[in-house]
This record gives C-alpha cells, structure tokens and sequence, in this order.
C-alpha cells in the first residue's frame, strides 16, 4: 500500500522540526511504499533542511532533486508539482509530464490538492508514473479553471480535449 504525504509550508518551521518530522515519514517505509509530495517552494525547503544542494530551473534539475529526497529519506518517492508541470521520483527512476498551465486561473489556492488528488488516484488505479503525472495535473488544471473538483468523467474528457489541443 502507498502513503501519500503532503506537508504543510514548512518555510517557518525550525532545521530541526523538517529533520524530525523528515526522519519520522522514512519510519513508514517499512509498512508502505512512501511518496512525499511537495510543491516547488516546500521542495526547496526541504532541500535546505537536508543540505541537499539543489536547482529547481529545469524540470531536469527538480527531477534530480526529487530522487536525492527520496534516497535520502529511503522512501519509495517524492512528487513536485510546479505550476507548469510536475516531476517525480519513484523508486530510482525519474518522470516528468508538462501540465495545461492556463496564464489566469479562475482559482489557484487548493491546486496543490488537487494534483495530489489526481495522482494518487493514477497511483491506486495502477497506472505508469507518467500517467499519474498526468492525472495530478489535469486534475489540476480542470479544478484552476472550473473552480471546482472534476468528476471521473468530466476529468476524463477534460484529458481528451487536451490531448486534442481543444483547451
């Protein structure tokens, strides 16, 4: 079974509190597979508490960031979701899907939610880490320009009309 972690802004809390908090999600690895999500800022934070040097200007660069966190807290993975995309770490292996980044979202606060939202279920469902990738940001990217939480169907044709060039 998978545990999905997404931590609070940790930008106030002490070097200290990130570690202890850090060390006590790699105790969960021995019961599930473990994937910390992260937003591009927490992720630099977390880099920080773990003296990680770390670039987030390339997806490249914040993929090779998401797999040092992993390795370096021994879990199963590490999720990042800028706006524009969203990377991720899963086992060694490292994956990358562009999202349908809209310039004047309707709503921005609980995207976040709703890409981890989209990519646990690509994960529960079975799907590649590609295809979760992509879930997680259509999920998001329906919810940015609707204002609200799509259902199975609605976010099954929102990812056929992306995938036609229709949004």
């Amino acid at each position: 079974p998978f545990l999905f972690v997404d931590v609070a802004d940790p930008q106030k809390r002490s070097k200290q509190d990130i570690q202890h908090m850090l060390d006590q999600l790699s105790r969960f690895e021995s019961f599930y597979r473990v994937i910390l999500g992260l937003n591009e800022k927490e992720s630099t934070e977390i880099a920080k508490a773990l003296e990680i040097p770390y670039s987030t200007e390339t997806p490249e660069k914040l993929q090779q960031l998401a797999l040092e966190i992993s390795k370096r807290l021994r879990i199963y993975g590490c999720v990042v979701h800028p706006v524009k995309y969203a990377v991720c770490a899963l086992g060694n292996n490292t994956f990358y899907h562009e999202g349908p980044y809209i310039a004047n979202p309707l709503i921005s606060t609980g995207a976040g939610d709703h890409f981890n939202a989209g990519f646990c279920f690509g994960q529960i469902l079975g799907l590649t880490p590609e295809e979760s990738l992509m879930t997680g940001v259509a999920n998001s990217g329906f919810y940015v320009r609707t204002a609200k939480s799509a259902t199975k169907k609605e976010l099954i044709q929102f990812i056929h009309d992306w995938k036609n060039k229709k949004i």
